[in-house]
């Protein structure tokens, strides 16, 4: 077999690699000191020896100068340097504190001048440097912000934030933690999911959906971080997007640690903007939500062994108790036990009992006795909190501020070992601990009741271990081993966690309880306007782990510093694809009237009528997914100083990301162009790829008496085919405009591939692995048959080319020291967004039927599809990588160090993001953020919904004066004061306004003669694509921006559909992303004293934190009270008059009558009623350092 070049290629890179040992994972954890040695008259000085001494550790590191008097020491872990540079002749000249930060290079400069070796010239380094040798764009955030700015909730995600080109999504949660966290984030217009955070060089991102982390390292153990926003060098990858790389804090030659203790209570938060109108009237949910918030924890490091091992231990507990408002309208106790005299939940009439037979009866709207298994069921149901169970004005008779706990604690424990100069071996351990017991915080797939739910947990680990050998001072060795993981436990809990034996019970299955995942689940029963349907996430289990290999060689020749490296991971995660109520009986109300079931329009009644028979739909078994993939990836790069004033830096990185794939082989995909129409449509397995040698649908055939084809086999295990020709380029140049080092011009650019998300729910949940039984006729509490025989459809598939979502990214950046420690920065940052993760309806109907469809029924319009298969006439969702995205911005930034008094940080963007996908969560299942038509991707390009135009940020930190020659009072009541803050205000993200529609557009109100557009509960379109959702309105010309000092945030006139063609997609309709969103304004504020204890070796600090200082409302545009802007339309002219009202009457809209020519808009549209963070809260602390 002849063997493709790209294989070629592969092969040989590997081998030379292996062979030299030069394997990396290509995430940079030191940094670098470089610079040139000149004499008096600018000559370069060879042969200078280099010694530079880590001020904490004692450890050295040498190099010595080139013929050009150029030298560069590699490879050095983060901490402050005395660099000491002799030559013979000269005097010797040493540099006090030098910085060293993550990935960065820190330049030191010499000029000797003539004199005895003995003598010494000595400086003072600069905090801040201009960076003269990389076009990388990125931000040191070091430990003083980590752990002196105000982060709610002890959060560093909140730090991220401050850096130009970061946008967070409304969902972005910088103060959660565990599954109550969230790293919802675009840098430069890139996705939110393509990120990658490093702990250590060790992979932090829950690859799943790669919008959560696995650990949050305590304030206490962060060293600092480095993030990468833009063209960085090929060491790094798997994200097309930031690289944010953190490095942990390691022991040192003298013992430090701290203790801390943090507070809040809600006596001492605000109200918010809607509960405050009524606040102390005693309404039900008008106070403060409960807080209760407790932070303590505490670290040390030290010397094991002086100058050889050193160690660092810290720990920490997050607990608090927030209170969750929730309401609902539930059954009275006079209902509960069958009595319907009094008009209820069921605002529409009392039930007709006309049909029931009289035995069954204890009165006119009284049963005689109350079905087991709905009075079971009912159990899930609290009693109402009204007197007598009266309906309030929101038509509800319960609510309940009902206490959620959020705890989490982690240890982190790090060891240094210096075997000897040469050799350096660090360890680290750190585990999380998230739990969210019952009542749990509102995560998916519970009802609000408290009597029933689920227990959440997330327990985190991170593990490294590294061994950095030096060769010779001109070659460094790094390996590494990596390990981390999470474990996402959910159990039942609740007032009454032994109720869920008895309602499994009370309705049993209709398949065998074999083939069910968990012995225990919650049946779907539908109360109606009651209570809604039950169901309980629990139990359901999640399981990643993440193994890498890794090994970074540093090479140091002339005037090149040569960088390679390789990748190697080999990683799971199994995970329940749905909860445990998903594959028990679900009762919806519909009433098997054909088997003797009574219908009496009451849902409640119906479900306590003893003996009643409902038509039941149950799925088999819940499919748990069992991810396997590998990565493999090899880089090379230099950094070429070409001469004092120019640097060039280039390099490739090789990427070979293979697809996910299941150890069972139980994954199917559908193809469009397997689909065969003459196919029974009974056929589960028509269209199918399945894995090669493998016969899924021919095992069901055996278990379940079905009649399915057998699939075609795919192109392998993945059923997507692996891109071999993943290589990724990356330029760059620095130039030092004056030879000063003090302002450089650089520009870059590069390509960077992403490791897609790998949760596979679609594949791994399609036919024929579930089998599903709708409609079977049976009461509550009947029997599971002997034998059952189901149907089963494909959910969808995935485009089978090998492409990588990866983005192009560019820019050009004049940096200058405006003074000491004073930098400024001035960047045009672009990005191109290549292959994005986008999904669509396959089985969308057609452009020559989009008019019939308009104006026809449900069953009609699914007839016109053109994949009706195995009887799924509704949407099969396709995931691809056809979406795209570009991004243009000014950056802008100031970063300061005023001696040890200030330091200042500030940024300004002003940019433009557009996309066809949405790029806060593009793969979200089929909903707004797919494509209005999959063959014109076009229609969805406009402005994206991380898009916020312009963006300020700025952080300080003030220390004011200790007053040191002051007396004891002076220096107790007014020294040793600090103050510091964050400030946010930019414009909110833009967002889409999406218009519903009648199912069919042919309802008439008869008082007003309009066409409905909007009724509940149906899916209906303004042109009928078979997917409706993403379809958008017409724009009048006015600004869609409403008033922005209320919580009406959009000006529902800029809004219209008349002139709109029904059955069409009109040219002029509004694009994506057409309305801005609300401005977001925010200041955090801490004010601390400090005390010095045991002369200074120690101090103790109270602090007071204000998060939301000035207590803005910043509005959430995603908690809109109505989604459409028209409520009602009219096609055409009018056609006579009511008599009665005096409204014109208007001909049903139709194919023929298809433009409308009047609406009504929707009352409320275009108001808030939620916010995006919290009102003031108020946190007391007192740390304790030494």
């Amino acid at each position: 077999m002849k063997r493709s070049p790209s294989w070629s290629l592969l092969t040989a890179l590997i081998t030379a690699l292996l062979l030299g040992t030069l394997s990396a994972y290509a995430q940079k954890l030191t940094g670098t000191i470089s610079g040139a040695v000149t004499d008096t008259s600018g000559a370069g000085v060879a042969g200078a020896v280099i010694t530079a001494t880590n001020t904490a550790t004692g450890k050295t590191f040498n190099a010595t100068t080139d013929a050009q008097g150029n030298y560069t020491v590699a490879e050095l872990p983060d901490a402050v340097y005395d660099v000491s540079i002799s030559a013979g002749n000269f005097k010797e000249f040493r540099v006090k504190s030098a910085i060293v930060h993550v990935a960065t290079t820190t330049t030191v400069d010499a000029q000797l001048q003539v004199g005895s070796v003995s003598e010494t010239v000595t400086v003072q380094a600069n905090a801040l440097q201009v960076q003269t040798d990389s076009a990388s764009l990125g931000v040191v955030v070091d430990g003083t912000q980590v752990r002196e700015l105000p982060l709610n909730g002890r959060n560093f995600v909140q730090l991220t934030q401050l850096q130009p080109g970061v946008s967070a999504a409304n969902g972005f949660q910088n103060t959660g933690k565990g599954l109550n966290g969230g790293v919802d984030m675009s840098v430069n217009g890139n996705p939110t999911t393509n990120n990658l955070f490093l702990v250590d060089g060790v992979n932090n991102n829950d690859v799943g959906s790669n919008r959560t982390i696995l650990i949050y390292p305590s304030n206490e153990a962060i060293a600092e971080f480095k993030m990468l926003l833009n063209s960085y060098g090929p060491e790094y990858g798997q994200a097309s997007g930031s690289v944010i790389s953190i490095i942990t804090r390691g022991g040192t030659n003298t013992f430090h640690g701290s203790a801390f203790y943090n507070g809040r209570n809600d006596a001492l938060n605000t109200y918010t903007f809607f509960s405050a109108p009524n606040a102390g009237k005693g309404l039900p949910l008008d106070g403060k939500d409960k807080q209760r918030r407790n932070d303590w924890g505490y670290s040390i490091g030290g010397p094991v062994l002086k100058d050889k091992l050193f160690f660092f231990w810290s720990q920490e507990w997050n607990h608090e108790i927030k209170g969750r408002q929730v309401s609902a309208c539930v059954p009275t106790a006079a209902e509960r036990a069958g009595d319907f005299s009094v008009l209820g939940c069921n605002t529409s009439g009392l039930p007709n009992f006309s049909a029931v037979p009289a035995g069954k009866l204890a009165g006119p709207s009284k049963l005689a006795a109350v079905d087991p298994s709905a009075a079971t069921m009912m159990q899930m149901l609290p009693l109402p909190t009204t007197p007598n169970g009266a309906l309030n004005s929101n038509g509800q008779n319960w609510s309940a501020s009902l206490p959620t706990a959020l705890n989490w604690r982690q240890e982190n424990v790090r060891g240094d070992f210096d075997l000897n100069h040469t050799n350096h071996i660090m360890g680290r351990y750190t585990q999380d601990s998230w739990e969210n017991p019952a009542f749990n915080a509102g995560y998916w797939g519970d009802t609000v009741y408290p009597a029933l739910n689920s227990n959440w947990a997330q327990p985190s680990k991170s593990i490294t271990t590294h061994w950095t050998s030096t060769i010779r001072n001109t070659l460094v060795n790094d390996a590494a081993f990596n390990y981390s993981n999470n474990r996402i436990s959910i159990t039942p809990g609740g007032t009454n966690p032994g109720l869920l034996t008895q309602v499994t019970a009370a309705v049993p299955t209709l398949y065998p309880a074999s083939l069910k995942h968990s012995a225990l689940g919650v049946p779907q029963v539908n109360f109606g306007s009651y209570g809604g349907n039950t169901s309980l996430q629990a139990p359901w289990q999640n399981q990643l782990d993440i193994y890498t290999f890794r090994d970074d060689v540093s090479w140091v020749k002339g005037q090149h510093n040569f960088k390679f490296g390789a990748f190697f991971g080999f990683n799971g995660k199994n995970e329940d694809v749905n909860s445990s109520t998903g594959e028990r009986p679900s009762v919806g109300g519909s009433i098997a009237t054909t088997a003797g079931g009574i219908d009496t329009n009451d849902t409640l009644a119906n479900l306590e009528l003893t003996g009643n028979v409902f038509n039941i739909n149950e799925t088999s078994t819940n499919v748990r997914a069992q991810l396997r993939w590998r990565d493999y990836e090899f880089y090379a790069g230099d950094t070429w100083r070409v001469s004092p004033k120019v640097t060039f830096t280039y390099g490739v990185r090789y990427s070979l990301l293979l697809q996910p794939f299941q150890p069972d082989d139980q994954i199917t995909s559908f193809q469009p162009q397997l689909y065969n129409p003459s196919a029974p449509s009974s056929d589960a397995c028509n269209g199918l790829w399945v894995a090669p040698g493998k016969d899924p649908c021919g095992a069901a055939n055996s278990q379940f008496g079905t009649n399915f084809s057998h699939g075609t086999p795919g192109p392998n295990r993945s059923l997507i085919n692996n891109g071999h020709n993943h290589f990724a380029p990356r330029l760059g140049v620095a130039y030092d405009v004056f030879g000063e080092g003090k302002t450089v011009v650089r520009a870059g650019v590069g390509q960077f591939f992403q490791r897609e998300r790998v949760s596979r729910y679609t594949l791994v949940a399609n036919a024929p692995f579930a089998l599903t039984t709708n409609n079977y006729a049976r009461t509550l509490g009947g029997a599971t048959p002997a034998s059952l025989s189901g149907t089963a459809s494909p959910s969808g598939g995935e485009d089978p080319n090998a492409n990588l979502p990866n983005s192009w990214q560019w820019n050009l950046a004049v940096e200058h020291q405006m003074a000491k420690n004073t930098i400024f920065q001035a960047a045009y940052v672009g990005n191109r967004g290549i292959h994005l993760t986008n999904s669509y309806d396959v089985n969308s109907i057609a452009p020559n039927n989009w008019m019939a469809a308009t104006f026809a029924n449900s069953n009609a319009v699914n007839l016109l599809r053109p994949f009706p298969a195995g009887g799924n006439n509704s949407t099969l969702t396709y995931w691809a990588h056809g979406g795209y995205s570009n991004y243009n911005g000014l950056q802008l930034s100031l970063n300061s160090h005023i001696s040890s008094i200030l330091q200042l940080g500030a940024a300004y963007t002003w940019s433009h993001a557009l996309t066809n996908v949405v790029t806060d969560d593009s793969g979200g299942g089929i909903g707004n953020q797919s494509l209005t038509y999959y063959t014109n991707p076009r229609l969805d390009y406009g402005t994206s919904n991380v898009n916020r135009p312009n963006m300020f940020v700025a952080n300080a930190i003030w220390f004011l004066p200790k007053l040191q020659g002051s007396n004891a009072m002076m220096r107790g009541v007014l020294g040793g004061w600090e103050l510091a803050t964050i400030l946010t205000s930019q414009n909110g993200n833009n967002f889409t306004i999406f218009q519903g529609a009648h199912e069919n557009n042919l309802g008439i109100n008869p008082a007003t003669g309009k066409t409905y557009t909007s009724q509940l509960n149906q899916s209906g379109a303004l042109v009928q694509t078979g997917f409706t959702s993403p379809q958008r309105p017409l724009l009048t010309g006015q600004s869609p921006v409403a008033n922005r000092h209320t919580n009406t945030i959009i000006n529902p006139g800029a809004f219209t559909l008349i002139g709109y063609a029904l059955g069409t997609l009109p040219s002029n309709m509004a694009q994506r992303g057409v309305v801005g969103g609300p401005n977001f304004n925010n200041t955090d504020m801490s004010l601390d004293k400090n005390w010095p204890l045991f002369h200074e070796k120690a101090t103790i600090k109270f602090s007071l934190d204000f998060f939301n200082l000035f207590n803005h409302p910043n509005f959430n545009p995603a908690s809109l009270s109505q989604g459409s802007p028209v409520s009602a339309v009219n096609c055409g002219g009018p056609i006579g008059t009511n008599a009665s009202t005096g409204h014109s009457l208007y001909a049903p809209c139709s194919a023929t009558n298809n433009i409308v020519s009047a609406q009504d808009l929707q009352t409320g549209f275009g108001t808030s009623s939620g916010l995006i963070g919290n009102a003031r809260q108020i946190q007391y602390g007192l740390h304790v350092n030494f």
